[in-house]
């Protein structure tokens, strides 16, 4: 029984002082995310990247234009009378919007399965495929005063991890060098850029949303064991807590004290402290 005892204080004690480490992480993490949220492109920053261009009444195809347009690209799209699509697509319609692309206006279509096209707003053209040279020509489009590089073209990194960017993949990393170390991902889908982080939020976000979501576990190998190894990461806290209960009760002294004067054995105010609560 003695023996028994000593081995669960032992593996309360550095079971403890790893989760602990972690838990502290967490804490942490959590805070710098208080601060300086995961990198993405904000309606804000979008509007603010809008080149000064005057759209005159000849400028643009019709919305009706621009989806007899997209339905050739997309076949299995829901038109307004299709009954069978409202469960998958809310309102049976195809999703439309009106984007600058690249310094000119273009319409995005969506079918409601993360399937777009995107048409020239101008010619009606469908845009087919997006290349490298499509690609550093948003970006310069985007930030006229940078000199846009392309980094690579990804399917996934650390900072492209959110699932709402998974019809826009593989992305197109590009630098602006700029002072503010500034990257932007554009679409191979679309041709439009779909998210931007400076140096700074990148630097703060590995101690920031990286470490508090397990994002480096992220991946094609690592995604099937990432939400395991957060819950039983969790469920070895709780049972820690519930061991350190039982622990607490086998130390506490209900009859009598210890030499110290306490009915904890424990002399440092710190670990007397963390018996008693």
């Amino acid at each position: 029984m003695c023996a028994a005892k000593r081995w669960l204080y032992i593996s309360h004690r550095w079971t403890g002082i790893a989760v602990c480490l972690l838990m502290a992480m967490w804490f942490f993490s959590g805070v710098v995310m208080m601060y300086v949220g995961y990198p993405k492109l904000t309606p804000n920053e979008r509007l603010s990247h809008l080149p000064d261009l005057l759209i005159n009444e000849s400028c643009c195809i019709s919305p009706q234009q621009a989806l007899s347009a997209a339905r050739k690209a997309l076949p299995e799209m829901p038109r307004a009378n299709d009954k069978s699509a409202r469960g998958r697509s809310g309102d049976g319609l195809p999703a439309l919007s009106l984007a600058m692309i690249g310094g000119s206006p273009h319409w995005l279509a969506s079918d409601g399965r993360n399937r777009q096209a995107t048409i020239d707003a101008t010619t009606g053209k469908v845009l087919n495929r997006v290349d490298d040279a499509h690609a550093l020509t948003v970006a310069r489009a985007f930030a006229p005063e940078s000199q846009p590089s392309l980094m690579e073209v990804v399917r996934q990194d650390i900072f492209t991890v959110s699932r709402g960017l998974d019809h826009h993949r593989p992305l197109f990393r590009i630098a602006l060098n700029d002072a503010d170390g500034t990257e932007v991902y554009v679409s191979s889908r679309t041709g439009e850029v779909v998210r931007d982080s400076t140096r700074l939020e990148r630097g703060w976000n590995y101690l920031g949303a990286i470490l508090h979501f397990f994002y480096p576990l992220k991946g094609e190998f690592f995604d099937q064991w990432r939400s395991d190894i957060i819950i039983y990461t969790a469920l070895v806290g709780t049972v820690l807590a519930l061991l350190g209960i039982w622990v607490g009760v086998l130390r506490w002294r209900f009859k009598g004290r210890f030499a110290n004067g306490s009915r904890s054995p424990y002399r440092s105010k710190w670990t007397r402290w963390h018996h008693v609560s």
